[in-house]
């Protein structure tokens, strides 16, 4: 006696037409030529499948394959077990063995306790992974860091030694165009470095912000007509180790290696054949270990160990015979490629630069200038020839150069030479904007730890704390809480 089973296709969807649909009838699981099947007399949804005696019957799977509907079933024993996935054998379970079985339970681990959360949350300031170019400079926690003093044309600043910066000038608050006295700034600055009329901060997780105007893309943004100035400090760079501003330009050590640069390009910036502004950074070389920024040029040294440099060679600063001549040239004489210095005279490193000047020092700490001494900056007569490599003065630490010269020396006296224009070496002397210059090395102030030049300021911070100031006072520049040019040194502030 055969069983039967009738059952319905409930989904109509299924049910094209009769003479298309294609059945299958599965025994046990396997697939097996069709058994008796035929239409019943019940609706055309309705079939009828017979199994053999004691056979039940399982649909197993139903499915539509465009224009056939195919109908999966088994026959099968009532002591097999139920399947709905028929076409899917699982593979049979391997007998446990009684290394599988576990005779006893684990022994329980020691707990371990977690770590006291801090009672305070720590001093860090955010990474340079959460902000991005153009946000609003993210101040940050106190640091240890070396005073400094840094000055433009339109502003001046003071780093103390816990980060913070004071400044003076055009727009060191939204609120007030001009500050005459220095007035807290910014905090968790590294390092400062002041163009003609921007200024970059070195935050210390490796995010550069920027102050003052952008219109040369001297902070890699554009500026226009009606956005010229950043008047609160932006984010312009991130994963920065070292930075320096110049003139109207910017450049960038990244930690990788790659020293970047934007703004007013006359060819330091390395971009071959091109002098145009740069509102974006510009690759200018790879494998840097340190950078510097002259007035139109870009000094850097390599990895291994060479010194390359970009840019204006009208002072004859490169060091070679003649001004350096080459098919990347600016149109005033230059070079828009890297280029290696000679070593002349040999054993000579590079030690700074000024306008169209490059500054080196031997092993012996004997200071010589190479380039162009318009007005006595490089502390030597008029007379004495450009382009040649001379010595200046031994026993250097620092020298701080644009249109005139602060030679700092080992123990702290600072001589000045060049332009006095406006009374910016302090000696009580000045021409009141005429042009100026004092020639040969000129005895200045004593125990002298840092110095800054601008085109027509000095700054000087002594060991006591002491920053003074001296020069022009237009903008509030002097810090004293006047407009008034001074031409001997006045008091601004006391930092530690």
């Amino acid at each position: 006696m055969r069983a039967r089973a009738i059952f319905a296709l409930l989904t109509c969807a299924f049910l094209k037409s009769a003479s298309a649909f294609k059945y299958e009838v599965l025994s046990n699981g396997q697939t097996q030529a069709p058994k008796a099947m035929r239409r019943s007399q019940a609706p055309a949804s309705t079939y009828t499948v017979e199994c053999a005696e004691g056979e039940l019957l399982h649909i197993l799977h139903l499915e539509n394959r465009t224009s056939k509907a195919k109908l999966q079933v088994a026959c099968r024993s009532p002591t097999e077990p139920h399947s709905v996935q028929p076409t899917i054998q699982p593979s049979p379970l391997p007998t446990p063995t009684p290394t599988q079985i576990p005779t006893e339970l684990p022994t329980a681990q020691p707990t371990i306790e977690p770590s006291p959360l801090p009672t305070t949350p720590p001093t860090l300031i955010p990474t340079s992974q959460l902000v991005a170019v153009g946000d609003a400079c993210p101040s940050g926690a106190a640091l240890v860091t070396q005073p400094a003093v840094s000055v433009g044309e339109q502003q001046a600043w003071i780093l103390a030694s816990d980060g913070t910066v004071y400044g003076t000038g055009v727009y060191i608050t939204i609120s007030q165009k001009f500050t005459a006295t220095y007035t807290k700034f910014l905090t968790g600055v590294k390092s400062i470095s002041s163009g003609r009329v921007h200024t970059l901060f070195l935050m210390d997780n490796g995010v550069v912000c920027g102050h003052g105007e952008k219109r040369p893309g001297s902070l890699c943004m554009y500026g226009s007509t009606t956005d010229i100035w950043a008047k609160e400090p932006i984010v312009v760079a991130t994963g920065v180790k070292s930075m320096s501003a110049q003139w109207e330009f910017s450049v960038f050590l990244k930690e990788t290696g790659d020293l970047y640069g934007c703004g007013k390009d006359r060819g330091q910036l390395g971009q071959m054949y091109t002098t145009n502004n740069r509102s974006t950074p510009v690759l200018i070389q790879r494998n840097v270990s340190s950078a510097y920024a002259g007035v139109w040029n870009v000094v850097m040294k390599l990895t291994n160990g060479s010194t390359f440099v970009t840019g204006n060679d009208q002072g004859g600063q490169f060091g070679f015979d003649s001004h350096y001549e080459s098919t990347f040239l600016h149109p005033y004489e230059g070079s828009t490629l890297p280029i290696e210095l000679p070593p002349k005279p040999e054993g000579h490193t590079f030690f700074g630069a000024g306008y169209n000047k490059f500054w080196f020092k031997d092993e012996d700490g004997m200071l010589y200038g190479r380039g162009m001494n318009k007005w006595c900056e490089m502390g030597l007569p008029l007379t004495d020839a450009e382009i040649r490599t001379t010595p200046v003065v031994d026993h250097i630490k620092a020298v701080y150069s644009l249109y005139h010269t602060i030679f700092l020396l080992d123990n702290g006296t600072a001589y000045f030479a060049g332009d006095d224009s406006f009374g910016q070496f302090g000696d009580g002397r000045s021409n009141d904007g005429n042009k100026a210059s004092k020639c040969g090395l000129n005895r200045m102030m004593d125990n002298v730890t840092t110095a800054a030049v601008g085109s027509k300021n000095s700054l000087v911070l002594t060991a006591d704390g002491t920053v003074y100031a001296a020069g022009y006072h237009g903008w509030g520049l002097l810090g004293d809480g006047t407009f008034a040019q001074s031409s001997t040194w006045v008091k601004v502030m006391i930092v530690h």
